[in-house]
């Protein structure tokens, strides 16, 4: 399952795809090496109940044939839990709606010691030594991933010290591509994506707003 063909890249903008479909007006993404290296996201989506939340760390827990929102960009129940365990042996999912916190971890090694599919509920105390909780518990509601024990990330990129920065910024650079008309308010509303607090800004592979670009049909 962690070999389904995710780069770091594709990782990050699968985890961006829940976040609209959450209806995010923005996402941060975080990255450092202290305390651990680690990834996290944060959105100011609308958040999911401790139920909701445990059906999304569950595989496949939502129904294709499921009639979909417009906006919802996902299909499978898969996205979240494929693209960060393609990158990482340990992934907390963090989420806030109406006031209420709630916490869940799949850590891989966790589960080997169990020899069993044993999601963590993660207690108050452990909610608040994560590394970017305090983004999330200052916001009204949202929802906040974090990837650590990055072991597929570092056969990847090598030593993380040396390399994360430029891992990052290959990401930085496919989301602007990627999103760029969601960055430009296309889709009706406004959206912006960060990187360590430095914007993304929207790359259009048209050049539509260059003074020579011909617009036509085709």
């Amino acid at each position: 399952m962690r070999a389904v063909g995710y780069t770091l890249q594709t990782a990050v903008a699968d985890l961006i795809d829940n976040s609209i479909s959450a209806d995010a007006t923005g996402v941060d993404i975080f990255f450092g090496i202290e305390p651990v290296p680690y990834v996290a996201l944060v959105d100011d989506g609308e958040g999911m109940s401790p139920e909701g939340a445990i059906s999304a760390m569950r595989l496949a827990g939502t129904s294709p044939m499921r009639i979909r929102n417009p906006n919802d960009l996902g299909r499978f129940g898969l996205g979240l839990k494929t693209a960060s365990l393609s990158q990482c042996r340990d992934l907390v999912l963090v989420s806030k709606r109406d006031g209420v916190l709630c916490g869940f971890e799949w850590n891989i090694d966790h589960m080997i010691e169990r020899q069993t599919w044993s999601l963590l509920v993660l207690t108050e105390e452990e909610l608040q030594a994560l590394p970017r909780f305090n983004e999330l518990a200052a916001r009204t509601s949202g929802t906040l991933v974090i990837w650590r024990n990055l072991d597929r990330l570092a056969a990847t990129v090598g030593d993380l010290e040396a390399s994360f920065d430029a891992a990052m910024m290959d990401v930085k650079s496919h989301l602007a591509l990627v999103f760029h008309r969601f960055l430009s308010g296309e889709h009706g509303k406004s959206f912006r994506i960060s990187l360590n607090r430095s914007p993304v800004q929207g790359a259009d592979p048209f050049l539509a707003s260059t003074k020579a670009t011909q617009l036509g049909t085709f």
